[in-house]
C-alpha cells in the first residue's frame, strides 16, 4: 500500500538534494525532470512564491504553468495552511472531485536560510484510501464478531481457573494462567480496535474538563515507572512556569500520555531518558516526549500514525493510531521530529481551560 507513497517521498528527496548541489545549469535539467513528472510537482521560493509548476499540478489546477509562476503558493493551496510548520516534513489531506490527494511539503537542504526553499507534491491517493476503507470495514465486523466469543471463553477460562486451583498441577496452573492471560491481551486488543472505530466515526462522546497537565504527567510516570526501571531508563519532566489549565478528556488524554512514554520506553537505549515537556503557546499548550532512541525511520514516516503500523519496539501497532484520533477529537494536532543528536520527539497541542 505504502510503496508508491514511499517511492515518490523517495524521488522528491532526491530531487532536493539536487537541487541544493547542483550547478546553475544542472539545476535546469533538473527543472526539466520535474515538468515532466507524472505526479504534481511545484518549487516554492523562501517567501512563498511558485518557481516552478510540473505539467500534472497545472492539469490539477487547470490552469496554464506560466500563470502560476509568481503566485502565492498559500493562495493557490490554501490547504497548505493546516500542514505544521514544526514539522520537517509536513503533509494534509484533501478532498476534491470525489477524489483524495495527499499535499506535501518538503524544505530544500540550504546552507543559507534565507535562500530556503520547498518542494510541494501533489498526490492522488484515492485507490490507497478507498482499500483502507474497504479493509478497515472488514476488520471491524470480523472484530466485532470475534468480540462475545472471546468475552465468553474468558469468562469460562476464569471459572475454571477458580474451581480447578485446587487440583491442578503445578505445570497445568501455569498454562491455565498463560491461557487466561493471553485470552485478556486477546480482548484488549478487540477492544482496542472497536474504540478506534468508534473515534473515526465520531462516536465517541468527550467528557471535557479543566486539567493539571503537571498533576496528570505525575499520574503517568508513576504508572509508567517499573517499566522504565525494568529498561534501566529515566523519566524526566520540563514544564515551563505557572503552566495553566487545559480543557480535555482526562481518562482520553491520560492514554495518550501512556503511549507516548511507553513508546518512548520501548524505543530509548539502557541509560537513556525520556521527558516530558510542556508549555504555554498564546492560547494552547505544546506538549512533547522526547526519547533518545533511533528516531522514526524514513519508511515509517508517512505511516507512522496509522493503525497496524509497527516499528522495532514492536506492539499491536495502534498505540499511535489513538494518539491522532483522540487528539483529532480534541480538535488538536499531533506530529513527530527526528532529533538531529538521536532519538525522535512527538509534540501534540492541547487548548486551554476556558478560564484561562
Amino acid at each position: 500500500m505504502y510503496w508508491y507513497l514511499y517511492s515518490s517521498s523517495l524521488l522528491v528527496a532526491v530531487l532536493a538534494t539536487l537541487l541544493a548541489l547542483y550547478t546553475w545549469r544542472k539545476r535546469t535539467a533538473v527543472h526539466t525532470i520535474v515538468r515532466h513528472l507524472d505526479d504534481g510537482l511545484l518549487l516554492v521560493t523562501a517567501n512563498g512564491q511558485i518557481e516552478d509548476v510540473n505539467r500534472g499540478m497545472a492539469e490539477f489546477l487547470q490552469s496554464q504553468p506560466e500563470s502560476l509562476v509568481s503566485r502565492s503558493v498559500t493562495a493557490v493551496f490554501p490547504e497548505l495552511a493546516t500542514c505544521r510548520d514544526e514539522a520537517d516534513d509536513s503533509t494534509t489531506e484533501f478532498t476534491h472531485a470525489d477524489k483524495t490527494y495527499r499535499l506535501s511539503r518538503t524544505p530544500l537542504p540550504t546552507q543559507h536560510a534565507k535562500a530556503q526553499r520547498e518542494i510541494i507534491t501533489l498526490q492522488d491517493v484515492t485507490k490507497q484510501r478507498t482499500e483502507a476503507r474497504v479493509r478497515d470495514e472488514l476488520t471491524s465486523t470480523m472484530v466485532h464478531d470475534l468480540r462475545s466469543p472471546i468475552s465468553n471463553s474468558l469468562a469460562a477460562l476464569t471459572m475454571l481457573q477458580r474451581d480447578l486451583q485446587d487440583t491442578l498441577s503445578g505445570d497445568s496452573q501455569l498454562l491455565l494462567e498463560m491461557t487466561v492471560t493471553n485470552t485478556e491481551k486477546t480482548l484488549q486488543l478487540v477492544n482496542q480496535i472497536l474504540e478506534l472505530n468508534r473515534l473515526e466515526n465520531e462516536q465517541m462522546p468527550l467528557e471535557m474538563t479543566a486539567v493539571s497537565l503537571p498533576e496528570l504527567v505525575a499520574t503517568v510516570v508513576e504508572s509508567q515507572w517499573p517499566m522504565a526501571v525494568a529498561q534501566a531508563v529515566r523519566l524526566e519532566t520540563a514544564f515551563g512556569h505557572n503552566l495553566p489549565a487545559v480543557f480535555a478528556d482526562r481518562l482520553m488524554l491520560e492514554r495518550v500520555l501512556q503511549n507516548l512514554v511507553d513508546n518512548g520506553i520501548k524505543a530509548s537505549p539502557k541509560d537513556g531518558v525520556v521527558t516530558i515537556e510542556a508549555k504555554r503557546e498564546a492560547n494552547r499548550l505544546l506538549v512533547a516526549v522526547v526519547d533518545e532512541g533511533a528516531g522514526v525511520p524514513d519508511e515509517l514516516k508517512t505511516a507512522v500514525f496509522d493503525k497496524f503500523t509497527t516499528g522495532q519496539t514492536g506492539g499491536s501497532g495502534l498505540g499511535l493510531a489513538f494518539c491522532k484520533m483522540t487528539l483529532q477529537a480534541h480538535q488538536q494536532s499531533i506530529w513527530f521530529e527526528n532529533r538531529p543528536d538521536g532519538g525522535a520527539a512527538f509534540f501534540f497541542t492541547l487548548p486551554l481551560a476556558p478560564s484561562f
